[in-house]
């Protein structure tokens, strides 16, 4: 018994931890059916976010377009488009809001001028994408 509690707590000390770094001013939430159109400010390999706007936007360097989830697929999808000349790199977090949920997600770097698709299947209320950085 004392050890399940002592996973448990080390699962929510994690829990905790991924949601405090999603939730500092460099991230990017979107809501399924929403497309965002995304701004960045580059300090050589860091990334920093200007904005995240729904007003298209021909000088965003990130697009990204989350699918509402489908059920008779039973998937819900992201899309990232990237402008950038270099593979981006990026973390995810996973949201249901009315149950107050989060957990870290894996995703997979963006090649140069690519699109990368994510995708889930069960319903997500919000994404909060975090952590932006190039590689070569």
């Amino acid at each position: 018994m004392k050890s399940i509690a002592c996973f448990v707590f080390v699962l929510t000390c994690l829990l905790a931890r991924a949601a405090s770094a999603a939730d500092q001013a460099n991230t990017v939430l979107i809501h399924p059916g929403e497309q965002l159109f995304v701004r960045f400010e580059q300090t050589g390999s860091s990334l920093k976010v200007l904005n995240a706007s729904k007003e298209k936007n021909d000088h965003a360097q990130l697009i990204l377009r989350m699918e509402p989830f489908d059920r008779s697929t039973g998937l819900l999808v992201l899309v990232v488009q990237s402008r950038f000349k270099k593979t981006m790199s990026y973390k995810a977090e996973m949201r249901l809001l009315a149950k107050n949920r989060r957990a870290e997600t894996s995703v997979v770097p963006v090649l140069a001028g690519l699109e990368s698709f994510e995708s889930w299947p069960h319903p997500i209320d919000e994404l909060a994408l975090y952590g932006f950085e190039l590689k070569e």
